[in-house]
């Protein structure tokens, strides 16, 4: 008999097509760096979160993809950052801290399907359409020109938001925000609050410095805990004293002169007058008498 031959060749061929496609293969799903923010002071921000030089240029979408948080405050770096362009490269990020800086479109934002908490507290931000879409639990949006809070109503997880000094004076919209447990408000416009009223989880609620005139509505809120109506327009408690759960109530700085009302308020614990002249004021011994802690008087 002949002996069998081998043949190494045909199965060496064999072999390096197989590792060209599979190297090919490899290479198609990690895709060369790329040259994602055109914003300097984001790409500073974005390669210090992903352990990079701050002068990196170049990132890999693995590197992006891997960032769970970013926080960048304007004040922290050279230059604001302006720009959110290449944002939407960080598919994993959950949890965005962006104070401070000279944002103005949160187009990219609407493409992190996993963020649940984002700050943009102090920005030029009017515009949040972008945001409508995300499932968001925590928002600051304090310091900025607001233009319409339309796009709040359609985001059901949202659990704290904040608008304070956002140039507000129709807060309507609201009316529809029943996960909110905490809102901020202070500093804006504000003379109705009726469309708090029916909101059935809001345990904290800061409205100092607006002009609201009539509190009465707030008095429904069932889970109210927390209540600050500092340097309002406000000269009668009554409505107030509805409230079944209030804990802490801050007055100060308003034209009011009988507090008795609040002795109906069983749960009260601390009141504060700041900035308040306390010899015009009826029912403060009272109070204090029922075990409220009164304090801040002028």
């Amino acid at each position: 008999m002949f002996p069998r031959t081998r043949r190494p060749a045909r199965r060496t061929a064999v072999a390096a097509v197989l590792a060209l496609a599979l190297g090919s293969s490899a290479c198609a799903g990690d895709a060369d760096p790329v040259h994602a923010f055109p914003d300097a002071a984001l790409a500073a921000c974005v390669a210090g979160a992903a352990g990079l030089p701050a002068t990196t240029e170049l990132f890999a979408d693995r590197d992006l993809a891997a960032i769970e948080e970013l926080h960048c405050d304007g004040l922290d770096a050279s230059a604001p950052i302006r720009s959110l362009d290449g944002l939407e490269r960080l598919t994993g990020l959950l949890d965005l801290d962006l104070p401070r800086n000279e944002i103005t479109d949160l187009g990219p934002l609407a493409s992190l399907p996993r963020l649940s908490t984002l700050t943009l507290t102090d920005n030029a931000i009017g515009d949040l359409s972008p945001l409508a879409g995300l499932q968001l639990f925590d928002l600051g949006l304090s310091q900025n020109p607001v233009r319409d809070l339309a796009p709040l109503a359609k985001m059901p997880t949202l659990r704290a938001l904040g608008l304070a000094a956002a140039q507000l004076t129709d807060i309507s919209v609201l009316a529809r925000a029943d996960g909110l447990s905490r809102l901020d408000l202070s500093g804006n416009a504000i003379t109705d609050v009726s469309p708090l009223a029916g909101l059935p989880s809001l345990d904290t609620l800061r409205l100092g410095r607006n002009q609201v005139v009539d509190p009465s509505p707030l008095g429904t809120i069932p889970t109210l805990l927390i209540l600050d109506l500092f340097d309002n327009e406000i000269t009668a408690v009554g409505g107030l004293a509805e409230a079944p759960l209030l804990q802490e109530l801050q007055l100060g700085a308003n034209p009011l002169t009988d507090l008795t009302p609040l002795l109906r308020v069983a749960s009260l614990v601390n009141l504060g007058l700041d900035e308040t002249d306390g010899t015009r004021l009826t029912g403060i011994e009272q109070l204090r008498a029922a075990g409220v802690s009164v304090n801040g008087l002028a």
